[in-house]
């Protein structure tokens, strides 16, 4: 069963960019990439066993990211959760995006190749 790494992303440029940092820092699994919220739930239904990680952009659901961390937990409990903004940690992990959910890390935009492999390893998934 291969695992996969979701993108929850709706920048274009940066789905196509994490998507080769995961790659290349030796993730053997693959990447799945949305842009919206049901498009994921939709697939998460289908393949949850082997979902390791999201990757969530902020602003993705329309009931807000809470929302958005909170479906995914309820489909697929042993998920990876991870903020990927240009907010600051305290904002994320505050009431106005995540509101408490417990995000194992924080990758912050501008964020680098060296961060996602350490992102990855931290997890052990490379």
């Amino acid at each position: 069963m291969e695992k996969v790494i979701l993108i929850i992303e709706d920048d274009q440029m940066i789905q196509r960019l994490l998507s080769r940092m995961i790659k290349r820092s030796g993730f053997a699994g693959q990447t799945e990439i949305f842009d919206n919220s049901e498009e994921v739930f939709t697939f998460v239904r289908q393949s949850e066993d082997q979902i390791v990680l999201a990757l969530m952009d902020t602003s993705i659901h329309p009931n807000g990211d809470a929302a958005l961390a909170q479906e995914l937990l309820k489909l697929c409990p042993e998920i990876n959760l991870v903020a990927s903004s240009g907010h600051s940690e305290e904002d994320l992990r505050g009431p106005q995006h995540f509101g408490g959910i417990d995000l194992v890390a924080v990758l912050s935009k501008p964020f680098g190749m060296q961060d996602v492999k350490d992102l990855l390893v931290s997890l052990n998934l490379i």
